[in-house]
């Protein structure tokens, strides 16, 4: 006759003498991705005793702080005849009374093989810690530059796929509306930057989730994926990304704050105050800080609208101006802009237009020098919202 002990965290617990207990050794559910071999066994019941009473924290009595947590499985182990026979989990799935005491615990045992429900939990890709190495700034530069990556050396890319406008190819040169992809000089045609959204690599998010879930970070096992598909020589699925389109229309602000770039500057550069503008967006300057004698934006408006002004700096605010109303210059000079490339945004909750926006540049690079330069633009509506991150 077959003798079972059974025993929830080094603690054996006492049984029903004429309990009995079947194990099954089986794929739970094939069908099913989240759940894959493991021992299992049906609920079977344990004496409530006072020796399980002390191990389950009197699981019955509501009113006790810090009581047994039965959503948590607890690690277990079978005997059969005082030898070990299984390892694995045990999940209480309640208590039964009788005249107001407890008479029964109900539990299962479970293989030590878990789930990859029990392992990830409730995470989301955003739990990857590893893959904000990826992180990229949201603006027309980046944008562009990810369209033209080539996608067998990058892992993010920006995929012709817009999520809102139509794209057409249109040669007649009486077609100069927005989405017509055919090139004609003087004409604003294309497509927007911000009709379009970056895709990530799959096998990044695989080899993220490998780095995740490991024993060295912590995790009772390694999830280790095989080679045998996942694996970059196989470019059936090497060449697949995901484009970042989890909700329709434009890219979210996830921050809450409704900001828009200002992408209509004129491109340019000026040597005597080595100041530049590129992609309509970036001021760029790479003269002696020190002899920056002005920095200015200015923005005139008659809206009465409430905006804010946010200075950034590879994707770092270096300065917001606050609440304004009305026509603003600020003063930068006390800012460090860097060299790396300054865009601005405005945060507003409306469309506003403003007369003119334009930053102006003032250089002094000896006591008898003095530059400026002026980068302006008329009659700018701020109409579209976006988000500088992708992710």
């Amino acid at each position: 006759m077959q003798k079972l002990q059974l025993y929830i965290e080094g603690q054996r617990v006492e049984m029903f003498k004429d309990e009995s207990v079947t194990i099954t050794q089986s794929i739970q559910n094939v069908k099913d991705i989240g759940k894959i071999f493991t021992d299992f066994s049906r609920t079977f019941s344990l004496p409530a005793s006072k020796t399980n009473n002390k191990i389950f924290k009197h699981y019955y009595n509501f009113d006790i702080v810090d009581g047994f947590d039965a959503r948590i499985k607890k690690s277990s182990n079978i005997e059969l005849n005082n030898l070990p026979f299984r390892d694995g989990l045990i999940k209480l799935e309640g208590v039964d009374l009788k005249n107001n005491k407890p008479h029964t615990y109900k539990i299962t045992f479970f293989g030590n093989t878990v789930t990859l429900k029990d392992l990830l939990g409730e995470d989301s890709l955003s739990s990857l810690d590893s893959l904000t190495s990826l992180n990229k700034t949201y603006d027309a530069a980046n944008v562009k530059d990810a369209l033209q990556d080539d996608p067998a050396t990058n892992n993010i890319i920006a995929p012709l796929i817009t999520h809102t406008q139509r794209l057409h190819y249109n040669s007649s040169s009486s077609d100069t509306t927005a989405g017509n992809l055919h090139y004609k000089s003087g004409h604003i045609q294309g497509v927007l930057y911000t009709e379009l959204k970056y895709a990530i690599r799959l096998h990044s998010i695989i080899e993220a989730i490998e780095s995740k879930y490991s024993i060295a970070n912590g995790y009772s096992q390694d999830l280790i994926f095989s080679n045998d598909f996942f694996v970059n020589t196989n470019a059936s699925y090497y060449n697949l990304f995901m484009w970042l389109h989890r909700k329709k229309g434009a890219v979210e602000n996830l921050s809450g704050v409704n900001q828009a770039i200002v992408n209509a500057f004129p491109n340019g550069s000026d040597a005597n105050t080595l100041s530049s503008i590129s992609n309509n967006t970036t001021l760029t300057l790479t003269g002696v800080e020190s002899k920056y004698l002005s920095k200015q934006l200015i923005m005139q408006t008659s809206s009465g609208q409430t905006f804010k002004v946010s200075i950034q700096n590879n994707g770092i605010e270096v300065y917001n101006s606050g609440d304004n109303i009305g026509s603003i210059t600020l003063n930068l000079t006390g800012v460090n802009l860097g060299t790396s490339g300054t865009v601005v945004y405005i945060e507003s909750s409306a469309s506003i237009t403003f007369s003119r926006i334009e930053w102006r540049i003032d250089y002094r690079p000896s006591a008898s020098q003095l530059y400026s330069k002026f980068y302006t633009i008329l009659n700018y509506v701020i109409i579209e919202i976006s988000l500088k991150i992708c992710y």
